[in-house]
């Protein structure tokens, strides 16, 4: 059984998509514990930090049902590359308005829109590097880093804002972020494909 495990890791272009996931991951947990410290810090409200969590809500509403669509005519394979390197791009605006409610808000809304796109491209992917023998175990590597990205993450947040500020976190994400779009960037094509034929 173990065996099993490190032959799906000696396949560089599923170990390749997995880094995406780690990296991505752990940015959205970081991310989101910072945002919403940082915006009861603005506003000393706890009804302003539901709606932080509404705009990250409507994200899903408003693109879930797309984005599914999109990841089942085009190409996977950029779908998570341009998400990846558009997300690090849409958290160094924190860098600049993190200290504006209403900035805060949007770039969430856009950074969580942007999201709705990555996920259904992600884990399918998965029968386009792996053997259909090697699916299951594939995906339980998918399961426990959502698990482990999500401990993580909250658990890390807090001791880096505090010794050395957010903008250190916003930094960790979009190099995070880099470096998913780079795992993505040199994987083969990864369009829709029946596993069942």
């Amino acid at each position: 059984m173990i065996k099993s495990y490190f032959q799906v890791l000696k396949n560089l272009q599923f170990t390749k998509l997995w880094i995406s996931q780690i990296c991505s991951q752990l940015t959205n947990y970081l991310l989101s514990f910072a945002i919403l410290i940082q915006v009861f810090k603005l506003t000393d409200s706890s009804f302003s930090v539901s709606l932080v969590i509404v705009a990250f809500g409507l994200a899903t509403l408003f693109f879930g049902a797309l984005a599914g669509v999109y990841s089942d005519r085009y190409d996977r394979k950029w779908i998570l590359t341009i998400v990846n390197f558009l997300q690090a791009l849409t958290v160094s605006f924190y860098l600049f308005f993190d200290y504006n409610f209403l900035a805060v808000i949007i770039i969430t809304f856009i950074y969580s829109s942007l999201n709705q796109f990555y996920l259904p491209s992600e884990a399918p992917s998965i029968p386009n590097l792996v053997s259909p023998d090697q699916i299951l175990v594939a995906n339980s590597y998918f399961a426990f880093t959502g698990s482990s990205a999500l401990i993580l993450g909250f658990a890390l947040a807090g001791p880096i804002s505090l010794a050395w500020g957010r903008s250190v976190i916003y930094t960790i994400c979009i190099g995070l972020l880099i470096i998913a779009g780079l795992a993505t960037w040199f994987l083969p094509p990864l369009k829709l494909k029946n596993i069942f034929r």
